[in-house]
């Protein structure tokens, strides 16, 4: 991939199409019109801002989230019904568990390494 069309304003790259980045690039300031922005790098820390990141619209994560910092919601939190919502690490003795099993909300405990129901309701 390659820059389609690029304008640079007032010390901005303006995009209008795709753009790839695959090695180190120090741009101030990146703003895309139409298509997307592509990453290639397999690296941890890919993408870094100390402005913080908008988005618009949604937000496909393809692994692992990790937030370091607080979560504020003004909107409805939603898991499927096969999921489970831990407190502590899920391997670890002493976390806690919750999950819907059919119309029941369950709630769990890691103890000696095995997950142990402690309330359901029902």
């Amino acid at each position: 991939m390659a820059i389609l069309t690029d304008t640079i304003i007032n010390g901005n790259l303006i995009i209008s199409n795709i753009l790839s980045i695959s090695q180190t690039s120090n741009i101030n300031n990146i703003n895309i019109l139409t298509g997307k922005l592509s990453i290639s790098s397999t690296l941890a820390d890919s993408i870094e801002t100390l402005g913080g990141i908008t988005i618009d619209k949604s937000l496909e994560v393809g692994e692992d989230l990790n937030v370091l910092g607080n979560i504020d919601l003004t909107g409805d939190f939603s898991l499927s019904n096969t999921s489970y919502f831990y407190f502590g690490d899920e391997t670890t003795d002493g976390s806690w568990r919750f999950y819907i099993d059919v119309n029941d909300l369950v709630f769990e405990t890691r103890v000696a390494g095995t997950w142990t129901e402690k309330t359901r309701f029902i």
